[in-house]
């Protein structure tokens, strides 16, 4: 991993911490689901009877309430250089499994 990456992770994690940090201030539960204990290259599934889904960061509920975040702790967008265009970070195919995961 090079060192670049590991700081931006390093900093998404405070994003992540930040937003969790939140919801709990408003009295919600916060179940991460982005902290895997074996990397295996993807991020934390969500199974359905349908298909394997990339799980959004975190579920947060309280009483009735209940929905997932896809956290992003950026400035600015992102300059991304296999597709020559400026990027917000999140994944359409993603975003598109993140909308089918809303309950």
């Amino acid at each position: 991993m090079s060192s670049a990456f590991r700081e931006t992770l390093r900093v998404g994690k405070i994003g992540e911490s930040k937003i969790a940090q939140y919801f709990i201030g408003k009295g919600y539960n916060v179940l991460p689901v982005y902290e895997i204990e074996i990397d295996s290259g993807k991020g934390p599934q969500l199974y359905t009877p349908e298909e394997q889904l990339i799980a959004p960061d975190m579920l947060v509920f309280k009483m009735e309430k209940c929905f997932w975040i896809e956290a992003k702790h950026k400035t600015a967008f992102t300059w991304h250089r296999n597709t020559q265009r400026w990027t917000t970070g999140i994944d359409l195919k993603h975003y598109g499994q993140d909308r089918k995961s809303v309950v």
